[in-house]
């Protein structure tokens, strides 16, 4: 045979080989295959050909492992029976041998050669609670090492010794008959196979007190009857001691010498490497968020808008929706955003076990088997972690659980971001929404907290880091494209979208207004909108024009126009010929702030000059409202430095000098509400 490692279809590898035994994942996949040939040269069958699958759509196929990890013999099958609680398995050298004991309707499995049980396989047989029957081979002790034990009794006692700490019942059946149990069911039968196991319980040869047993479950088996449950009461050997290791200490200054890789953000100042959690209300669109994100990351691209990303492979476990969910969420998101490219370090797990029965092990070897994997998304953590009603202190279980999931973040240098639901009530602190205990977020690096109204587009998104100060930022869901934006920092934006409510109030409703019409209208708090008119009216966006009224400040009108490209007016045909960079006299009508009506055009309408002259807005005012009044008193008058003129300060005249006086006392406005 030609051992040249090329990739071959499994078409000509039959052609090449005599046998062929097929090894799959735990998720029922093709790994790699074992095969053995004839050799050319000797005429002998060799064993220990490997094959690895590259393309199982093509069925191509590469001499060696090429990466892919040495696993049980007809896994799948082995994890599904201990699923369904089996009341017993074997364990046996070879391929061949664990064939013969399956067509016997027997549960088989081999790591194949000798040497080649690991033990990282006893992981799977953690939580089985039936029998392992290990059949090793009958070697013949090698005349090149005198002394040593044969192979196959090496190969039991591995087993026996890695096993014997998980699973209540193990025993070695050593067959009397022919090399193994292949040879052994030749000349004898499964009725002889059942005498030399009840043999082997009598024995002792397990780790149980088998005089806690009775006679009928001891031959319960030989007998073909199924067995008995575990008697109540069964004591197990005492466990071992546990090893541990000496402690490690460094100097003070040791540690503050050592060299750190400064922490990396996966999404711009939101998401840090590490363990995180994004909590939040049932159904307000955690699922749509954390996809949009994963799906930049794994691609490099902006995400929320404008934040940059750390391209690296991400993993999304999908346990709280159905796959065709997920599957209809990412073609929307694909069409509505134009996204043609599918990123290849994109992938997703549907199936996980629970964190406590299985589900850190799987993990682990999912991060072993996929190190370009550095982002994993678990949806949702309830799901996930142990479920509610154990025993033990609800605090210290969520801390063990959490622990958990933090370690293989420390230890495998990958980020896990968990989805997490709130609690029904509401706290004022959004930490103490998290549904369960508050190990929880005491042991998380990163909290995100998403919250919106129920079919309201915008909400904000609250983040409180391990080291440094948190930020609250308003963010909304864009329905065009099927994504979160951020706003901004969520107090200046919540200030300016409700300056904007109030100016369009006083757009509609065409006439001066209080704050108690306005915190009405808007339905807002009257001592948050009175404290807000006042900060306008100080920022001359609005004018008071009588003692609880306000209206919209010609000055907001004015830097409105003058802030546009060449401060363009409609009404002035002249002006759409006016080049960008040149700066021309423009012509605005101002209502007085003593009009209501903004399309009456009487008297009191003023003109404005020039944009790069202007100093005020001719307009009635009084001078007590002005910051240049000294007066100490209401009869006394006052001199304008600017026009020299000696005004009564509460008499209205018409002024182009006005300029709004700031923390001066102002004898008709309402006291400033500090």
């Amino acid at each position: 045979m030609d051992i040249v490692q090329t990739v071959k279809p499994l078409q000509q590898i039959e052609q090449e080989t005599t046998v062929r035994y097929f090894y799959n994942t735990e998720y029922d996949e093709l790994n790699y295959m074992k095969c053995r040939y004839i050799d050319k040269k000797t005429g002998n069958e060799v064993k220990g050909c490997y094959y690895s699958c590259i393309d199982s759509v093509k069925n191509l196929w590469k001499m060696g492992l090429n990466g892919h990890s040495h696993t049980l013999y007809k896994l799948p099958e082995l994890l599904q029976a201990i699923k369904e609680g089996v009341k017993r398995i074997f364990i046996v050298e070879g391929e061949k041998d664990t064939d013969t004991l399956r067509a016997q309707g027997e549960i088989a499995t081999t790591s194949g050669a000798w040497n080649s049980w690991k033990e990282e396989f006893k992981e799977y047989f953690r939580g089985y609670t039936g029998e392992v029957i290990i059949l090793p081979d009958q070697d013949e002790p090698d005349p090149k090492r005198p002394g040593e034990a044969p192979n196959g009794q090496k190969y039991g006692e591995a087993v026996f010794n890695s096993l014997a700490d998980i699973v209540p019942l193990v025993y070695i059946v050593n067959v009397t008959q022919g090399k193994d149990i292949t040879d052994f069911l030749q000349v004898k039968t499964m009725a002889n196979l059942e005498t030399l196991i009840t043999v082997a319980r009598l024995s002792r040869t397990n780790q149980m007190e088998m005089e806690q047993f009775s006679d009928d479950f001891c031959m319960s088996a030989a007998e073909g009857k199924p067995l008995p449950p575990r008697p109540e009461g069964a004591r197990e050997k005492e466990p071992e001691q546990k090893k541990w290791e000496p402690l490690e200490d460094i100097s003070f200054k040791d540690f503050l010498e050592k060299k750190y890789e400064p922490i990396k953000f996966l999404v711009e100042g939101i998401l840090p490497e590490g363990l995180s959690i994004l909590s939040g209300s049932p159904k307000i669109g955690k699922t749509f968020f954390a996809l949009n994100m994963a799906l930049s990351i794994a691609t490099g691209e902006k995400t929320l808008g404008h934040l940059s990303t750390e391209k690296v492979g991400v993993a999304y476990i999908a346990m709280d929706e159905k796959d065709q969910y997920i599957q209809e969420k990412l073609n929307c998101i694909r069409e509505f955003q134009q996204r043609n490219v599918i990123p290849d370090n994109f992938r997703f797990i549907f199936e996980i076990n629970r964190l406590s029965e299985g589900g850190h092990e799987q993990l682990l070897d999912y991060i072993d088997r996929h190190p370009e994997i550095k982002l994993i998304v678990i949806d949702t953590l309830g799901r996930f972690r142990k479920p509610a009603g154990g025993k033990g202190n609800a605090y210290e279980v969520d801390v063990e659980s959490i622990g958990q999931i933090q370690d293989i973040c420390k230890k495998k240098n990958v980020s896990i971001l968990l989805l997490h639901h709130n609690k029904k009530g509401k706290s004022e602190d959004y930490v103490e929404n998290l549904s369960g205990s508050m190990g929880i977020s005491g042991t998380v690096d990163t909290i995100l907290g998403l919250e919106r109204a129920r079919f309201e587009d915008e909400g904000t998104l609250k983040v409180t880091p391990r080291i440094g100060e948190g930020k609250d930022l308003s963010v909304k869901f864009n329905k065009d494209l099927l994504c979160w934006e951020i706003l901004g920092d969520a107090e200046i934006y919540s200030q300016s979208k409700e300056r904007r409510e109030i100016i369009d109030i006083l757009k509609k409703e065409n006439s001066p207004m209080s704050n108690k019409d306005l915190s009405g209208l808007l339905n807002k708090n009257y001592n948050a909108i009175k404290y807000l008119t006042w900060k306008m009216a100080k920022e001359n966006i609005l004018i008071k024009t009588d003692k609880n009224s306000f209206m919209i400040s010609p000055y907001y009108y004015l830097n409105k126009n003058t802030n546009s490209t060449n401060s363009v007016n409609s009404t002035n045909s002249t002006n759409s010929t006016n080049s960008v960079n040149t700066v021309r006299a423009v012509s605005t009508t101002i209502l007085s702030p003593n009009r209501k009506n903004l399309n009456d055009t009487n008297e009191n309408n003023v003109t404005v000059s020039t944009v790069s002259t202007v100093k005020g807005i001719e307009q009635k005012i009084k001078c007590s409202n002005c910051d240049k009044f000294t007066a100490k008193n209401r009869t006394a008058f006052y001199t304008c430095e600017i026009t020299g003129k000696s005004i009564y300060p509460m008499a209205e005249h018409t002024c182009i000098n006005f300029s709004p006086m700031e923390l001066s006392e102002d004898f008709d406005r309402e006291e400033v509400p500090f």
